[in-house]
C-alpha cells in the first residue's frame, strides 16, 4: 500500500499543540516568536519549541516552523540565526515565503527542509520549476486551485504537495493581498493581517447603494467529504488551517479528519476513489459546525464552482448551529423564551439575531435553563424555554444560534489533559539463573536501550513469576512515550524477582530509550560558515548590527565594455539588467 497521507494539524498555543498530537495529527506547524504569518497567535518561545519537538518527536509526530513573512534586509541576519538554532533542535521543516529567506538557508544550512508556503502563490507546474532550483522540498499549493489542477500537479512533479482541507479562506489569491496594508497599515504578509474582508461594505451605482454587507467575507472550507479524492490524487499532506484557534477546536477538528483518514485506509479507498468515498455521520458534520464555521462550510474551489455560496454575507464571526426562535422576552429577568430545534445545556453559549445587519447580536453563556416553571440543566428539541442572562433588545421569531457546546468543549480537552499518545517498541526481556535480568528495548528508528537489574533471580519457594505476569508488568509503560507491540522473553523455568526490581528494570530502559530518540533528532551545524553568513547579508543600507566592518558597494548603470570589475577596490558591484545594451 502507498505511504500513508500526511495529517497536518495548526498549533497556536502550547496546549493547541498537545491537542493536535493526542488527536491523531502526524505533523503540526506552529511559530515562534519571529517572522511567522500568525503574529498575533500567542506562538511559541525556544523554551517551548524544544519541549513541544521532544514531545513530538517520541510520540511519531514532525514539527513544521512558519517563517512565513517576506523579510527585510535589516532582519535576515537574525532569521537566519534564528533558523539555525531552531534547527539544531530538531525543527524536521521550515515553511518559507521569502526566496532571499530561503536561498540563504540552503547555502548555510545545506541539510535544511523547505516548505514553500501558500504566501508564494505556487497554482502550476511553471511556478514549481520556478522555485524548484533554490531546494524546496514541499509545495503547499494556492487554495485556489480545483481538484483536477491539484491531482495534474501532482502528477508532474517529484516534490511533495501540501493542500489546505479544513479552515478559513482569503477572498484575494493566495498570498497577494494588500488590503490590509492599504487599509490598516498592517500587512498580511508580515504576519499582521488586519483581516479587511471580515470588515462590512456597501456597494454603490450612480451614486445610490445597492447593496450592504460582509460582501467579501467567505465561508470556512470543509474538504471531509472529498479526502479520498485528495489521496487518490497524489497529495503528500492535508492541512488544518487555525493556528488562532482554540486547542479544543484543534482537538474536534484533528480528531474528526483522523477518523475519516483511518476509515479510507481501512478500507482501502486510496487506489480507488470511488471506493474510497465515505459517509461523513451527521454527529461529526455538527461536530465539526460546532467547532467553529461562518454560515456553514464551502466546497471552496475544490469543485471548480465559485459564487455566492462560498460568502458568509450576514456575519463575518463563528455562527455556531441552528438552536431554535425567540417566542418572547422578559426584560426584567433578563430572560428570553426560546422554542427549541437542538439541544441546550448549561454553560452553552448562545447567540440572538436581531435582524439588524450591523448591530450587535444578544448572546452569552447560559446560567439558568427553566422549563414548564422548573430548573433544568438540559433542555431537548421541541422544547419552549425561558433562558439566562440575555441582555439587549430582542425581537418575536428572531433567530437563535448555538455558539459554544460546554460538553463538546469538555470532551475535547478530556483529549489533551493526559498524554496518551505512544509510539510502539519491540522489547527483548532476559531472566536466567546466575545473571542479572536484562530488558532491551528498540524502537522504529533504530535507537536501543538496555537496563540490567541489581538481583540475581531465585528459584521460587512458593509463588512462581509466570510469564503471564512478567508480560503484565513489562507492558506498564505508565506515562512514557511508548507502548510495547511485541517482546520476547527468555526466562528459566520458577526463576523470580521481586516485582519491584522488575519495575525499576523496565522504568530505566524506558527513559533511556526515551532520552535517545529525543537525543536522535538533534541535528549538529559544523559548517555554518560566518564569513559567508556575513557576506550574504550585507545589502546597501542594511544595518549590520553583530559586523562593525565596513563595506563598499557600487552600483553601474553604465560602463564601458571591458570594465575591469576585479581592479576595483570594492566589495560588491551591482549591476543594472538591460543598461548598456546587457
Amino acid at each position: 500500500m502507498a505511504k500513508k497521507i500526511e495529517l497536518l494539524a495548526p498549533a497556536g498555543t502550547y496546549d493547541a499543540f498537545l491537542a493536535a498530537i493526542e488527536n491523531g495529527a502526524d505533523a503540526v506547524y506552529l511559530g515562534g516568536k519571529l517572522l511567522n504569518a500568525r503574529a498575533f497567535a500567542g506562538n511559541f518561545d525556544e523554551e517551548q519549541l524544544e519541549r513541544a519537538l521532544d514531545y513530538a518527536h517520541t510520540r511519531d509526530t514532525s514539527i513544521f516552523l512558519t517563517m512565513n513573512t517576506l523579510v527585510l534586509d535589516s532582519e535576515m541576519q537574525e532569521a537566519v540565526e534564528y533558523a539555525a538554532k531552531a534547527y539544531e533542535m530538531g525543527v524536521d521543516a521550515f515553511i518559507v515565503q521569502d526566496v532571499g529567506l530561503a536561498a540563504n538557508l540552503k547555502k548555510l544550512i545545506p541539510g535544511i527542509t523547505l516548505h514553500a508556503s501558500t504566501q508564494m502563490t505556487i497554482y502550476s507546474t511553471e511556478g514549481i520549476k520556478a522555485i524548484e532550483p533554490l531546494g524546496f522540498d514541499r509545495i503547499v499549493l494556492a487554495r485556489e486551485l480545483n481538484l483536477e489542477e491539484v491531482k495534474s500537479i501532482c502528477g508532474q512533479t517529484s516534490l511533495e504537495i501540501e493542500v489546505f482541507v479544513h479552515g478559513a479562506l482569503c477572498i484575494c489569491v493566495s498570498g497577494q493581498c494588500y488590503m490590509s496594508s492599504m487599509i490598516g497599515g498592517r500587512s498580511g504578509n508580515r504576519g499582521k493581517c488586519a483581516q479587511p474582508c471580515r470588515m462590512p461594505y456597501s456597494i454603490k451605482r450612480d451614486g445610490n447603494d445597492i447593496g450592504s454587507g460582509y460582501l467579501i467575507s467567505p465561508k470556512d472550507i470543509c474538504y471531509i467529504d472529498h479526502l479520498a479524492e485528495l489521496v487518490a490524487g497524489g497529495v503528500t499532506s492535508l492541512k488544518i488551517e487555525g493556528r488562532m484557534k482554540s486547542p479544543e477546536y484543534v482537538a474536534s477538528v484533528v480528531g474528526t479528519y483522523r477518523k475519516y483518514l483511518d476509515l479510507i485506509y481501512e478500507t482501502k479507498g486510496i487506489s480507488d476513489s470511488k471506493k474510497g468515498i465515505h459517509k461523513v455521520s451527521q454527529e461529526d458534520r455538527h461536530k465539526l459546525l460546532q467547532s467553529f464555521n461562518r454560515g456553514g462550510f464551502s466546497k471552496g474551489y475544490l469543485l471548480g464552482k465559485t459564487g455566492p455560496e462560498m460568502m458568509a454575507y450576514e456575519k463575518p464571526k463563528n455562527w455556531g448551529t441552528p438552536l431554535g426562535s425567540v417566542v418572547t422576552q422578559d426584560k426584567s429577568t433578563n430572560s428570553v423564551l426560546i422554542k427549541l430545534e437542538n439541544t441546550l445545556g448549561m454553560g452553552d453559549g448562545i447567540e440572538i439575531w436581531s435582524g439588524s445587519k450591523f448591530q450587535e447580536s444578544p448572546g452569552g453563556i447560559i446560567t439558568k435553563i427553566v422549563k414548564d416553571k422548573k430548573l433544568v440543566r438540559k433542555a431537548h428539541k421541541g422544547d419552549t424555554v425561558w433562558v439566562s442572562v440575555i441582555k439587549g433588545n430582542v425581537g418575536k421569531g428572531s433567530r437563535v444560534y448555538k455558539t459554544s457546546d460546554k460538553e463538546m468543549l469538555e470532551q475535547a480537552a478530556a483529549t489533551y489533559s493526559k498524554g496518551s499518545r505512544k509510539s510502539p517498541i519491540k522489547a527483548n526481556f532476559t531472566m536466567k539463573y546466575g545473571q542479572v535480568p536484562v530488558l532491551n528495548l528498540q524502537d522504529a528508528y533504530g535507537n536501543t536501550a538496555s537496563a540490567a537489574g541489581e538481583q540475581f533471580p531465585q528459584k521460587a519457594v512458593n509463588k512462581p513469576l509466570t510469564k503471564e505476569r512478567i508480560l503484565e508488568q513489562l507492558k506498564k509503560m505508565g506515562t512514557t512515550p511508548f507502548y510495547i507491540m511485541d517482546i520476547n522473553l527468555d526466562i528459566d523455568e520458577d526463576a523470580v524477582i521481586p516485582i519491584s526490581e522488575l519495575n525499576n528494570i523496565r522504568r530505566s530502559a524506558a527513559e533511556q530509550l526515551e532520552q535517545k530518540r529525543i537525543l536522535s533528532f538533534k541535528k549538529e551545524l559544523t559548517n555554518f560558515d560566518k564569513s559567508t553568513l556575513n557576506s550574504i547579508l550585507y545589502f546597501p543600507g542594511n544595518v549590520q548590527k553583530k559586523n562593525k566592518d565596513k563595506k563598499i558597494s557600487a552600483i553601474f548603470y553604465d560602463y564601458p565594455d571591458k570594465m575591469g570589475f576585479g581592479d576595483l577596490d570594492i566589495d560588491r558591484v551591482y549591476l543594472l539588467y538591460g543598461n548598456n545594451g546587457k
